[in-house]
């Protein structure tokens, strides 16, 4: 065998046996991770790091809810052109239209689709308040609870979804 093989085979034998521990270890990390307010983990650079966050205002704060739960209302409105509007200009760019929007959030995120039940947690803003980063407990109408990072920015409506992370 060549020595390119048994580094591969013993590679994916690492990652088997690590539960895959060190992949998440390379991947790239989009900014906040927040697992709570005293454990923030801010690693991209172009983010400015821990010292350019904040708790996000009560204002903030309400704005940030008031996006998220719109969203989630359109979602279980079947309204995903109404869902659409509640995201950033950039991530509506990557969706070709409500249908393919929908498909992507009834198949991959069906919790998010069909909302029981959601609890807004910590919430954090850029220092000049142009991004937030709130967290928050979502269960599905299947039981299910999922953890997620909702990443906002501040357009001329107000603040829009720019990504979710489930956590």
């Amino acid at each position: 065998m060549k020595p390119r093989t048994i580094a591969a085979g013993a590679f994916i034998a690492m990652m088997l046996i690590s539960g895959g521990v060190v992949l998440r270890h390379f991947q790239v990390k989009h900014p906040p991770r927040l697992k709570g307010e005293a454990n923030r983990d801010f690693h991209d650079d172009h983010m400015g790091g821990p010292r350019n966050w904040r708790m996000a205002l009560p204002k903030e704060r309400a704005d940030a809810i008031a996006c998220i739960g719109g969203q989630l209302d359109a979602f279980k409105k079947d309204d995903y052109n109404k869902a659409m509007a509640f995201q950033s200009v950039m991530l509506r760019s990557q969706f070709r239209s409500p249908d393919m929007f929908r498909t992507i959030i009834r198949q991959n995120y069906p919790e998010f689709s069909n909302s029981k039940s959601v609890e807004y947690k910590s919430a954090f803003a850029s220092k000049n308040g142009q991004m937030i980063a709130m967290e928050l407990s979502l269960t599905g109408v299947n039981g299910k609870e999922v953890h997620a990072l909702y990443r906002l920015i501040r357009e001329k409506n107000g603040y829009r979804v720019m990504g979710v992370e489930n956590q």
